[in-house]
């Protein structure tokens, strides 16, 4: 077993995600140096009203067992004084038949914790949810692709998702991507219930 650092520049503006020019925000690097000099470029670059860059290390754990190369990702680190990341909390209520997820934090690079736990509610028959977005205040490209393999497993179980109250910035992204047009999102939790109920009576 061994461990394979890797290292990601993120912004600590929580919407920022995109291109400038030929600095990518966030970006991926196989060694510490090579990140701090990327942060550094990028702080001199925005000037001294930007709230900065931090450096996000994570471990992956190689495993080789018959002959076979598995990877388990641990838990990602802050490599600068700025403080750890902040891990993703879920939590889970049911209302009126409908799980509802509540989600605090990053929904980002290898951060698969809330797709584990929608598969484990659809392995113990639970069909319609509301993920509730109000507590992530940011998403990458990784975080909506897992957005829309949850729905996808969903939907294939004759199911529904519904997002409740995103964040501006997860709000934005959704309308970049056009997947607005693909999630039912709503602003209020009642309605949201509604909503999955509703699916639920036309299914049965």
């Amino acid at each position: 077993m061994s461990e394979k650092p890797t290292y990601w520049v993120r912004s600590k503006q929580p919407n920022e995600i995109g291109v400038f020019g030929r600095r990518p925000v966030p970006a991926h690097f196989n060694k510490l140096e090579d990140a701090k000099q990327y942060r550094r470029e990028l702080n001199l670059r925005k000037g001294p009203f930007h709230p900065g860059y931090v450096i996000e290390e994570q471990v992956s754990l190689q495993v080789v067992s018959f002959g076979v190369r598995k990877s388990v990702i641990a838990d990602s680190q802050t490599a600068n004084s700025s403080g750890g990341a902040m891990p993703v909390a879920i939590t889970s209520r049911l209302v009126s038949g409908v799980v509802i997820l509540d989600v605090i934090g990053r929904l980002c690079f290898l951060e698969v914790a809330l797709r584990d736990q929608v598969k484990e509610l659809l392995d113990e028959g639970h069909r319609y949810f509301v993920l509730n977005l109000a507590g992530v205040p940011y998403i990458d490209s990784f975080g909506l692709g897992q957005l829309v393999g949850i729905w996808t497993s969903i939907r294939s179980q004759k199911g529904e998702l519904v997002l409740l109250h995103p964040t501006d910035h997860v709000q934005q992204l959704l309308e970049l991507t056009k997947l607005n047009t693909v999630f039912h999102i709503l602003g209020e939790e009642a309605q949201a219930v509604r909503s999955a109920r509703t699916s639920f009576s036309v299914s049965a």
